[in-house]
């Protein structure tokens, strides 16, 4: 495991959450089962996390560390994956899954199968981290959406708050990477802050021009995160198979946050993109995701440094 992979799942750990273990079955929440709905999933049903909402408790935080640990170890321990995962995370994770129609317990449990064999460690991890990443990440998204449409009940922001910590750190990175210090936090920081201002105020237009900062920012970094993703895929394809096994998902998922918002500008691009990530590192074509990104989200690029996004 290189440098830089310890470094990106050991700040994720601290930033985000306690993680990860999983027992090969599970029962979903009882009163949110997976399979339960055939309306359209209300964000209000997206679950909270318990104590402060706009930081983790001190027991989240340390179990955080222990999560750092447990994945940088060579051998993982699977007992304590389970420990950790089997709580009030898992719950989250389940009642997200049960809420928006995803599969992401699923998916963590199934990388936490695959790590047992020893084979694909890489993509498995990160299979695992970032599923749990985007159980956050969709949590704030669809509550930002519902914002942004106007004032809303009171566990709306609430919920935004509490995933605000993933959407965050993913800014961090972002702004690290492209050597401008903390500016895309800042921008994320100063416009939630409107955006909490303008809900206790009941002032409809600050709400919707502070919601859209917020957004913008954050798809910002959604974007620059899969073109960081995709650097590493094509600096390690053909050098170490499972590095890029790992970078390969964590673009994709970065993608899978970033597609619903991408299907409403081209949808056409967005399913060519998708397709894409469905295909072995090697067989992945960096520079048509790439070119077709760039026209999407141009506004988003527009002052980025042209080298960063392969040019």
């Amino acid at each position: 495991m290189n440098q830089s992979f310890k470094v990106s799942i050991f700040t994720f750990c601290l930033l985000i959450f306690s993680v990860v273990g999983c027992t090969s079955s599970h029962t979903p929440t009882p009163s949110k089962p997976h399979n339960a709905s055939v309306t359209a999933p209300q964000p209000q049903s997206s679950p909270a996390l318990p104590g402060n909402g706009e930081k983790p408790s001190e027991e989240i935080t340390k179990l955080m560390n222990r999560v750092g640990t447990i994945l940088e170890s060579k051998s993982v321990n699977f007992d304590e994956f389970q420990k950790t995962y089997d709580g009030r995370l898992a719950t989250y994770v389940r009642e997200v899954d049960a809420a928006y129609q995803t599969s992401l317990d699923k998916d963590v449990c199934q990388a936490v199968e695959k790590l047992k064999t020893g084979k694909d460690k890489e993509a498995n991890i990160e299979t695992v981290v970032k599923s749990i990443q985007r159980a956050f990440i969709i949590t704030f998204q669809k509550s930002l959406a519902t914002l942004k449409k106007g004032p809303s009940e009171p566990s709306t922001l609430s919920k935004l708050l509490q995933a605000a910590p993933a959407a965050r750190v993913v800014t961090q990175r972002r702004s690290l990477w492209l050597d401008k210090g903390t500016e895309f936090p800042d921008t994320f920081d100063a416009s939630l802050e409107r955006l909490k201002k303008a809900v206790h105020e009941k002032n409809t237009s600050a709400l919707a021009e502070a919601a859209g900062q917020l957004d913008f920012i954050f798809t910002k970094c959604l974007v620059l995160s899969v073109f960081f993703e995709l650097d590493g895929l094509v600096k390690e394809r053909g050098k170490d198979a499972d590095e890029a096994s790992g970078k390969r998902v964590e673009a994709s998922l970065y993608y899978a946050s970033l597609r619903e918002g991408h299907e409403k500008r081209n949808k056409s691009a967005a399913a060519t993109i998708s397709e894409q990530f469905t295909h072995s590192p090697g067989q992945i074509d960096v520079d048509l995701i790439r070119s077709l990104l760039k026209v999407d989200f141009k506004p988003e690029l527009a002052d980025v440094d042209p080298s960063k996004l392969g040019s």
